[in-house]
């Protein structure tokens, strides 16, 4: 989680709070299955929802009994910033969730990674 956490506020310069909103729609996905897009290849599968990318990893550091997921919004090659769709989605995720204790379970874990790394905007 904390390579979610680090790359999402160096490249998106995303908040703990929207990085919160960005896991808790990722982890929605992922249980759910409701997606815009899916592909797989053997290791593999990419899910896509509201311009939001989510990856699953089998085989992760050569164990199959290993997985990773990450998931970052998708970059608008124009504006080369968040694309609009994926920013809303997570404004629409805090605005629905953030006061829901599975939210503030997750912005603990984000503000206890943002000790660990170098996090813009942390005070």
């Amino acid at each position: 989680m904390v390579h979610i956490i680090q790359r999402r506020n160096e490249i998106d310069n995303l908040s703990a709070e929207e990085i919160a909103s960005l896991l808790l729609f990722i982890k929605r996905i992922v249980e759910t299955e409701k997606t815009d897009s899916y592909d797989e290849t053997n290791t593999r599968a990419f899910i896509n929802k509201n311009r939001i990318r989510v990856i699953l990893q089998k085989n992760w550091k050569e164990d199959n009994r290993n997985w990773i997921v990450t998931g970052y919004g998708i970059i608008d090659s124009k504006s080369k910033e968040l694309n609009l769709e994926a920013t809303e989605t997570i404004k629409t995720v805090n605005a629905q969730y953030g006061y829901k204790p599975e939210h503030s379970r997750l912005r603990e874990q984000v503000g206890a990674a943002t000790s660990l790394i170098q996090f813009k905007g942390a005070s």
